[in-house]
């Protein structure tokens, strides 16, 4: 008799301790504020690794719901974002007098919905090629990249979180204009539609890893195609201004001996609190206040 081994689901976690318990408790509302309030669906999905258009819009006739909610435990606060039967959820536990622990956890029940690079099944020769991921253990190793990758993600995003800082205190120093490479640049204004477009967009979850080019923040900032090559010339170089404004106020850094540009970790910050300051509600800022 033989046996086909299978990992009907799997759950990858990481364990975030706190050697103050206190410092948890005053930061994990902040956490769940920031994931159920700023993270969209199409983030969710890109947390996944999943591909969504400019415009938001995930690719394929046919994909799973997305959905997002929080839940109070005995232990805990949970948040969990569902797309499909995969999912992605941060809590709270174990507070005592050594510490505290903050668990990210990534559970994978569909595998299909992922790739691994292999040979065709049951064949040990051959091309490899991008197919997809199977329930059998041969591929428990992709289910590991793929569920850490997850997490990175996740995590690099509520990273940014601070209570330590209100809303103007993090803003105050990219609205002044500043002296950079010997010319002045212009302060940004961050609830300014133009402003606040190219900030969101920057902030996208797909740059976090491999950051973003020229060429893809003209495809979000512009919604077609340039009509001619003088246009063209025209976008990319509006765009590079941009990167330099961005640039100046320290938003941006550039990455060594390439053309991308990632959103520093101190901005990562300020760029999340005025994402989720545009989306938040009047009754919200009273509940909060309160």
């Amino acid at each position: 008799m033989s046996y086909y081994w299978t990992a009907f689901q799997s759950e990858w976690a990481m364990d975030i301790v706190f050697r103050d318990p206190d410092q948890l408790r005053r930061l994990f509302p902040q956490l769940v504020h920031l994931g159920l309030v700023s993270f969209s669906s199409p983030d969710v999905m890109r947390f996944m690794g999943k591909q969504v258009s400019p415009q938001g819009r995930p690719y394929g006739p046919h994909m799973p719901a997305v959905v997002s909610d929080r839940k109070v435990r005995n232990e805990g606060v949970r948040i969990k974002h569902r797309y499909g039967k995969n999912s992605i959820k941060i809590y709270d536990k174990a507070y005592s007098e050594r510490g505290a622990v903050l668990r990210p956890e990534f559970t994978l029940n569909a595998p299909g919905q992922f790739r691994v690079f292999r040979h065709k099944t049951g064949q040990d020769e051959g091309p490899m090629q991008w197919r997809v991921l199977r329930a059998g253990i041969a591929d428990l190793h992709r289910r590991a990249e793929v569920s850490q990758k997850a997490l990175d993600r996740y995590c690099t995003a509520l990273a940014a979180v601070d209570d330590s800082a209100c809303l103007r205190e993090l803003t105050e120093s990219i609205e002044k204009r500043v002296r950079w490479n010997g010319q002045w640049v212009r302060a940004l204004h961050p609830f300014e539609p133009a402003d606040l477009m190219l900030l969101t967009a920057v902030n996208r979850g797909e740059f976090t890893i491999n950051g973003l080019r020229n060429r893809d923040l003209q495809a979000l900032l512009f919604s077609r195609q340039p009509a001619s090559k003088t246009e063209a010339r025209r976008r990319s170089a509006a765009v590079s201004r941009k990167l330099r404004m961005l640039r100046a106020h320290g938003i941006l850094q550039k990455l060594p001996h390439t053309h991308r540009y990632q959103v520093s970790e101190h901005s990562r910050l300020i760029l999340n609190a005025v994402t989720s300051a545009q989306r938040i509600t009047t009754q919200q800022l009273i509940v909060l206040a309160a």
